[in-house]
């Protein structure tokens, strides 16, 4: 039999209410949850706790080396040196307030990307540093040594106030200053006012985020891995564990391990449409039919061993036994938002 865990950050991010859909808007979800043994996740960002699903514990003072692991997956080949991210975004203003929007809500092609990444570039050049853009939305900085800052998560940051989550450390200030270097290049790049002219955000600023050189290769702890997200793709590689594009439903699961085996499923598209109340419902209604319901039935016909839902602040583990609770009464999802 398989033991699945499903790592979901963002399930329980309360950005919109859902009280009003009552119990039994999402029936399996809930009974999963009421009936699941229920423990407090390390309150890790979404690439900590992935790493720490690998085995990997960075110290709590650096980065995660998103750039690294997931350049690894981007340019199918080892990255040496150190790397950093630096995703395009734009920046919105409010009247006391500067918010970020990720690439998740506005288009971006990648003819625009290279044009963009054109007027800044020679910012990168001066410092001895290298831009690549292999993807629209992830944007690479190779650096000749570690910069001595620490950065937020872009999903830690995405639809909030930048303020307080500006880069930080003995490098900080010169971080500041090339950043705002470049919201004045792209402030007056070409491109951004095609960009405008077509009805698009522009992309005003870059956001720099997850420094560091790749890790050592990790001892594999899961048979398979099936994910949509690159850093996961990444780890998996460096712990030489089989790793698969995320399915649409849980079915294709069982058509790779029908024997045994641990599999850890990765989702991060929850936390991209957080903000956004009807995208957010579909999303949930996906999980629902296309994960849940087929999870619980292969766990009532004992193809299913343990189910683990990881999703910060929360982890719940379900075995067949724990269908048994019936004292234990579905909730909403919104009574376990952190």
């Amino acid at each position: 039999m398989l033991d699945i865990s499903l790592f979901v950050p963002g399930l329980f991010d309360a950005e919109i209410d859902l009280a009003e859909d009552g119990p039994g808007g999402l029936p399996t979800l809930e009974l999963l949850l009421a009936r699941g043994r229920k423990t407090a996740a390390s309150d890790r960002s979404h690439y900590a706790a992935l790493c720490h699903l690998f085995g990997d514990t960075p110290a709590d003072d650096t980065d995660i080396p998103v750039a690294a692991i997931g350049r690894l997956i981007d340019d199918d080949k080892r990255p040496e040196g150190y790397w950093m991210r630096a995703d395009p975004v734009h920046l919105h203003a409010g009247q006391k307030s500067l918010s970020l929007l990720d690439s998740s809500r506005f288009p971006l092609t990648q003819h625009d990307a290279l044009a963009l990444a054109a007027c800044v570039r020679q910012s990168f050049s001066d410092l001895g540093w290298v831009l690549e853009v292999p993807v629209p939305t992830r944007w690479y900085v190779q650096m000749d040594r570690r910069p001595s800052i620490r950065t937020a998560e872009i999903y830690e940051v995405a639809g909030r106030d930048i303020q307080k989550y500006m880069p930080g450390g003995k490098d900080a200030g010169n971080w500041h200053r090339l950043m705002n270097e470049i919201q004045m290049q792209l402030h007056s790049a070409d491109i951004n006012q095609l960009r405008v002219e077509r009805g698009e955000l522009p992309v005003n600023s870059l956001w720099f985020w997850g420094t560091g050189a790749l890790p050592e290769l990790q001892q594999r702890r899961w048979s398979r891995v099936f994910s949509d997200d690159n850093t996961a793709m990444g780890l998996s590689m460096l712990s030489n564990t089989p790793c698969m594009p995320l399915p649409e439903m849980a079915e294709d699961i069982f058509s790779y391990d029908s024997e045994n085996g641990d599999v850890l499923v990765v989702i991060s598209g929850f936390q991209s449409t957080m903000t956004q109340s009807q995208q957010r419902r579909q999303q949930l209604e996906q999980f629902e039919n296309n994960w849940c319901r087929l999870l619980l039935q292969k766990m009532r016909e004992g193809k299913l061993r343990s189910l683990k839902i990881i999703s910060r602040p929360w982890e719940f583990e379900i075995r067949k036994t724990s269908l048994m609770k019936f004292w234990k009464q579905a909730k909403t999802l919104d009574a376990y938002m952190g």
